[in-house]
């Protein structure tokens, strides 16, 4: 029998154990992306808001005119129906198309009835307005506008009223021709005997009946002529055309408020599709679960000085804490030198000075400092002056800064001590120590009686002992995954990332972890430069025994 047995493969000490989640467009994330960026969208809002003022106050507004118009109807008609029926009379292309017949104007009819504002003030007073480029073009197109629509509505209702006359009169021949027979028939009964005299009564009844009716419809048709002629006459302009005051102030603070309002949406626009679609970390707790080490520090964004051509930068409080933060986390090791070094991950701009900032308060604190920069820009010796006047009582002296002429990242005093001492550094420190023993011993022999090899030596000595003496041992490096950082471990034993909130990305973090772990570095914690402020994560995993992961270093 075959048993079945289940094995899982333990996991790598020197692996992050978590990664970031993924950003949900939560309301809260929403929100928050929100707060953080205000000053994008509120900046477009108020760029929207003023450039729609400065353009309406700019710009030429159109003239307009302005005429009222009262419009009978006809007794016990709905009023409103009636005036919808008018207000729909006159949007017609058919006045339209007559107003600009009349001025031989150069539009459309739909050009001009967009031109038309109506207001209805009752229902029998209606309020129109034309906008045209000059004051008495607008007039001219107004008092037009009145009297064709005023013709075209009297036409309309004559037409009706003379269709209702045909209609009648139609009917009344009708009746007439009936009257006519009903009476030949009445001549032709015999009244002699009663049937006779019944039938007489009928059609003189019947006769009456059509003549009431002949005279109804009459009076009809003629009542009908009477009223659409009294219409037409009562309906009339009100007040002539006239110019209307061109309401700046209203225009403006409507094209303000529109400005604001399409600025607001494409910078509401623009946050959310940045921060949906960007992979760099923000949140405390997002970079430490890609490191896999504690965020220990972290200061937050600040406005950056402004600084005169010619005058250096002066140091930024964020930076001023944070490496002061980072002095007293090693100022509680008792015994042994403490050799640590500052990792750049895309920061260099701010790794430099947080450093700077550490040297300046290891200094004042009365430590020896073995200050080495061997980033790729080398400016670390610029920054150091600022931090070290920066609160600063009196004068204090700067440590040397070593900036090795070497391209690339260079080995450290250690790579050359390994040869002789065979307990120092990490396995791979040991390896590089020994190949570069070896070939400084080669070096070394066939340069034997220049006057240049020695100068190199004495300075490559005085390097080692002031290396070896120092009480602490800071190494800016930028750690770049195409270079990779095997020369780290012949400076140092730790590396301390500082990572900017927003530049890197979870596997940029992840990829930092396995280069320093691939070294036989250590990482006790990392800072963080520029953290939101509204960040309400901690950012500190639990505590593991990283008893496994250290190697035993011989202090030198």
């Amino acid at each position: 029998m075959i048993r079945s047995t289940w094995q899982l493969d333990e996991t790598e000490a020197d692996e992050p154990t978590g990664a970031p989640p993924t950003p949900l467009a939560s309301l809260h994330f929403l929100r928050t992306t929100l707060r953080r960026r205000w000053r994008l969208w509120v900046g477009l809002a108020v760029a929207g808001m003023v450039l729609g003022a400065v353009g309406a106050a700019a710009l030429p507004s159109p003239s307009r005119s302005e005429f009222t118009l009262i419009l009978a109807h006809p007794a016990g008609a709905d009023p409103a129906q009636e005036m919808a029926t008018d207000i729909s009379l006159l949007r017609t292309r058919s006045v339209a198309e007559n107003v600009i017949e009349r001025l031989d104007l150069d539009m459309t009819p739909d050009q001009l009835q967009a031109a038309v504002t109506l207001e209805q003030v009752s229902s029998t007073v209606l309020i129109v307005t034309v906008a045209a480029s000059e004051a008495g073009a607008a007039n001219d197109l107004a008092e037009s506008f009145a009297t064709g629509f005023l013709e075209f509505r009297s036409a309309q209702m004559e037409q009706q009223s003379e269709a209702l006359a045909s209609g009648y009169g139609d009917r009344i021949e009708e009746l007439e021709a009936e009257v006519i027979a009903l009476t030949d028939r009445y001549r032709k009964v015999d009244e002699s005997n009663a049937g006779g005299q019944a039938a007489a009564s009928d059609l003189l009844t019947r006769r009456s009946q059509v003549s009431a009716e002949i005279d109804t419809l009459q009076q009809t048709v003629e009542q009908s002529t009477i009223e659409t002629a009294s219409l037409a006459a009562a309906s009339k302009v009100l007040d002539p055309p006239s110019a209307v005051a061109d309401a700046t102030t209203r225009r403006v603070v409507l094209a303000a408020a529109s400005g604001a309002i399409g600025g607001l949406a494409i910078g509401i626009g623009i946050v959310f599709i940045t921060a949906l679609t960007s992979d760099k970390l923000r949140r405390r707790e997002d970079v430490a679960l890609a490191l896999g080490v504690p965020v220990r520090f972290s200061v937050p964004r600040q406005r950056r000085r402004l600084r005169l051509p010619g005058r250096r930068a002066a140091p930024r409080p964020a930076h001023q804490l944070l490496g002061r933060e980072i002095a007293a986390a090693y100022a509680d090791r008792q015994t042994g030198p403490r050799r640590l070094v500052v990792g750049a991950v895309d920061n260099l701009d701010d790794c430099e000075p947080v450093t700077a900032a550490l040297v300046a308060a290891l200094v004042r604190g009365g430590s020896s400092v073995f200050v080495a920069d061997v980033s790729s820009r080398g400016l670390l010796e610029r920054s150091l002056g600022p931090a070290l006047a920066d609160g600063a009582s009196g004068p204090i002296a700067a440590p040397t800064v070593i900036r090795p002429e070497e391209a690339g990242l260079a080995r450290g005093p250690r790579s050359t001590l390994a040869g002789s001492s065979p307990g120092a550094g990490t396995s791979s420190g040991k390896a590089a120590g020994k190949a570069a023993g070896k070939a400084a011993g080669k070096a070394a022999g066939k340069a034997s009686g220049s006057g240049a090899s020695s100068e190199t030596s004495s300075e490559v000595a005085d390097t080692e002992a002031a290396w070896r003496a120092a009480d602490v041992v800071v190494v800016l490096v930028d750690i770049d995954p195409g270079a990779g950082i095997d020369q780290v471990a012949t400076w140092a034993d730790e590396v301390i990332p500082v990572v900017t909130a927003g530049r890197s990305s979870a596997e940029r973090l992840r990829t930092t972890v396995e280069l320093i772990r691939s070294g036989g570095l250590e990482i006790p914690f990392a800072v963080m430069v520029d953290a939101d402020q509204i960040d309400e994560s901690l950012g500190r995993l639990e505590e593991t025994d990283t008893s496994t992961h250290r190697e035993q270093r011989s202090v030198l």
